[in-house]
């Protein structure tokens, strides 16, 4: 039975994607039979860092042009690669005859020990149902403040959603390990006081110019430069990988894809505001127009009230809508005020952090270090700034 294990970011550009290549590589090379599942809708990376540029994908298997056997990849440095793009969309409004042949396909993936699946960034419905499906996610994250706070929003979403699996986390583009434990117990500290997510350390990966030149090389930095730093931390989470067991594992592929759909298809939680809470926040009805907020008032609903009723009351719903829009505009320009403080503070800890690491344990205590860990890292504000104003503009 293949182990399905989900790579995925909060944020772009954190190294997912060559996480997902060279741990799949590594994998091959040790005996295990390694499906690498392309599944970046938009950027599909993997390929590029591999030199491929496949003509057929997972729409042409939708699509009933193709069976799954057709457009994979063969023993690509040791892996098999499934080639994902549009189709995975396209699953969505598949048939159910297509449905049943498209499962029938992916049982027959069972011969793999490992399924490794490259996701898109962030909190697309696409990248949450592949991590809600799997039962071990491997989360990618850095230094970078962006990078942790859009990790925690997927986090809590997939808490949100009661995510049952393991969540192991990866922390990429770090100077050293003693770092890399240190940004990890904070990260996970924030997760631990507002989420019910399991959180594990996995591993590091640390800098190291090797990567950027075997990007440019398009071949894994694992084959070009098999004793570098970084291909060292690979050796180290593949063995982690190996040693850990998951009791949570399904019973294979079939069970996986339509755990994939299921989620693809059906409503998932976002946040535990309620609408009745999100009215409050339009200050007691100013931007509420008949039980909806002022995003859920479209245009055509306006114009279609208007025909409906008096010029002088078309003018007052219109200056009613716009109210609630300002309101909602002074609502988000204090929460990036927040997040403005806040990132500054994460910044000002992490810069300090590598300092603290070389004091004696016996050196007096610095009082503005001591201010300074004190701040609360309030994930939770930015997160719920963001979902409840910053995306309903």
């Amino acid at each position: 039975m293949a182990r399905i294990i989900s790579v995925t970011s909060g944020k772009g550009g954190v190294g997912k994607t060559s996480i997902s290549v060279n741990l799949a590589v590594y994998l091959a090379g040790i005996g295990y039979r390694v499906c690498l599942f392309d599944a970046d809708l938009g950027l599909a990376n993997a390929n590029i860092l591999l030199g491929l540029y496949p003509d057929y994908d997972l729409k042409d298997v939708v699509d009933g042009n193709m069976t799954l056997e057709d457009i994979i990849i063969k023993d690509c440095f040791g892996i098999d690669i499934i080639p994902g793009s549009s189709g995975i969309e396209k699953m969505v409004n598949i048939s159910a005859d297509r449905l049943k042949g498209l499962a029938h396909s992916f049982s027959k993936l069972d011969g793999y020990d490992m399924i490794v699946i490259d996701t898109s960034a962030g909190v697309a419905k696409s990248v949450l149902s592949f991590c809600l499906a799997s039962t071990e996610i491997i989360l990618t994250v850095t230094h970078d403040p962006a990078s942790l706070t859009d990790a925690y929003a997927l986090v809590k979403i997939l808490s949100l959603n009661e995510y049952q699996g393991l969540i192991q986390v990866v922390v990429n583009q770090c100077p050293n390990m003693k770092t890399a434990q240190a940004l990890f117990a904070r990260f996970s500290d924030a997760v631990d006081k507002f989420l019910s997510a399991r959180l594990v350390f996995l591993g590091a990966i640390f800098h190291d110019l090797n990567v950027t030149e075997s990007s440019r090389r398009q071949e894994p930095f694992i084959i070009c430069y098999p004793v570098s730093p970084a291909s060292k931390c690979i050796h180290e989470i593949a063995g982690k990988l190996v040693l850990r067991k998951n009791k949570n594992q399904r019973n294979g592929l079939d069970d996986f894809l339509k755990g994939f759909l299921r989620f693809m298809n059906g409503p998932l939680k976002y946040s535990q505001k309620t609408v009745i809470d999100i009215q409050k926040e339009s200050s007691n009805g100013r931007g509420v127009l008949n039980g909806k907020t002022v995003h859920d008032m479209r245009t055509h609903d306006i114009q279609k009230k208007r025909n409906q009723m008096p010029a002088r009351q078309g003018i007052h719903l219109i200056n009613t809508y716009f109210a609630g829009v300002h309101t909602i505009l002074g609502k988000l320009s204090e929460g990036m005020d927040s997040i403005a403080d806040e990132l500054g503070a994460i910044r000002g800890m992490m810069e300090n952090g590598d300092k603290r690491c070389q004091k004696s344990v016996n050196a007096a205590p610095d009082p503005q270090i001591e201010r300074q860990e004190k701040v609360t890292l309030d994930f939770e504000a930015y997160i719920e700034n963001r979902n409840e104003f910053g995306n309903r503009l």
